[in-house]
């Protein structure tokens, strides 16, 4: 039997540091652009991340020829955090105000309760840029569209999957998405 890939303590470590430093940076955006607070559950943070890539871990293993050598690319790699973020939930939204009361009329709070779906589509476009060479981000109506679906909708990896490959081939160039006739 072939030896199996497994990433390293540190190698965890060193991802999940630098996942948290980009949710914190996130997190204050956030929190300012729709004037609430954020709180960053850095366990949550933590397992999601971990468990993002134990899922990379097994697809190397069981997908990839050689998965001590070969690497998975960004489009796994989003979709796994966009699965595991959207589950643990590691950005939470205040709901009380400074004096400690709590308000059912705060429509910034409302709007800003996919925070972490929002990151999770943020990250995405970290991810992708490095991968394809360009800088871009998703737009604000189509991250809010995603958004809304990865919170109503029962979306898996593989959904995230064929959602980030798309935007990586419209961005990259390297692939037609849409051929007009």
């Amino acid at each position: 039997m072939p030896e199996l890939f497994e990433f390293t303590p540190e190698e965890l470590k060193n991802r999940f540091v630098d996942h948290w430093s980009v949710a914190e940076e996130y997190a204050a955006v956030i929190a300012q652009q729709f004037n609430v607070e954020i709180d960053l559950h850095v366990r949550k943070l933590y397992l999601a991340v971990i468990s993002a890539y134990k899922d990379i871990e097994r697809y190397k293993n069981f997908h990839l020829t050689d998965p001590l050598n070969q690497k998975s690319d960004a489009v796994k790699r989003t979709a796994y955090l966009a699965k595991w973020i959207s589950r643990f939930k590691p950005l939470q939204v205040r709901e009380v105000d400074a004096v400690g009361e709590l308000s059912f009329e705060d429509i910034a709070t409302d709007d800003a309760t996919i925070v972490n779906e929002l990151f999770a589509i943020y990250l995405a476009s970290v991810h992708l840029s490095v991968d394809v060479k360009k800088d871009f981000v998703i737009s604000d109506e189509k991250a809010q569209e995603l958004a809304y679906e990865m919170l109503f909708r029962q979306l898996n990896e593989d959904a995230f999957m064929m959602i980030f490959q798309l935007m990586r081939d419209y961005v990259s160039g390297t692939k037609e998405i849409v051929v007009y006739y």
